[in-house]
């Protein structure tokens, strides 16, 4: 496996690789989010930006041949001192890919990254990111009480708390 940023034109490339991430990954947006990760074209419009932005960037986790797009880590809200750098991460891995393995690149990727302190923002209703994120290293600082409405596993809407887990180096 490897890595590396994205650029707009891997948009095109690996089209049907990055929907397919967010597929197996419906969580990432609440159920009251207007994106519709089903959609080509929600996808799409929610990458590029993260992509060409001025405070973000998008790394891919590729076969070795870059035939195939594994994985995303997502830096948003980048900030960059003198004193440290930081940023938001959100992951989303095709589900045939979860496992030992990833957890390896995803270890690998915390330990060369250039920041200083990463944070993510979990619904407390998504157990195995939950899960992955303390096994990189992640600790609860805090939690935003009843901030996300998800659909349980029966079919209800409900609140949940975001959860606040911090990584540094």
């Amino acid at each position: 496996m490897k890595t590396r940023y994205l650029k707009s034109e891997d948009l095109i490339n690996y089209k049907g690789d990055i929907i397919q991430c967010y597929l197996d990954n419906l969580q990432i947006m609440d159920s009251q989010s207007p994106l519709d990760f089903t959609k080509e074209e929600d996808v799409i419009s929610y990458i590029y930006p993260l992509i060409d932005g001025f405070e973000s960037a998008v790394m891919g986790i590729f076969d070795d041949n870059e035939e195939y797009l594994f994985g995303l880590i997502v830096y948003d809200g980048i900030r960059l001192t003198e004193d440290g750098n930081a940023a938001q991460l959100h992951l989303a891995t095709c589900k045939e890919m979860w496992g030992s393995e990833f957890i390896s690149v995803y270890e690998e990727e915390l330990r060369v990254s250039m920041f200083n302190t990463l944070y993510c923002m979990i619904p407390s209703y998504c157990r195995s990111v939950i899960s992955l994120i303390k096994k990189l290293g992640f600790k609860k600082t805090g939690y935003i009480p009843k901030a996300l409405p998800y659909t349980n596993l029966k079919g209800k809407t409900k609140m949940y708390d975001e959860l606040i887990y911090v990584y540094t180096k």
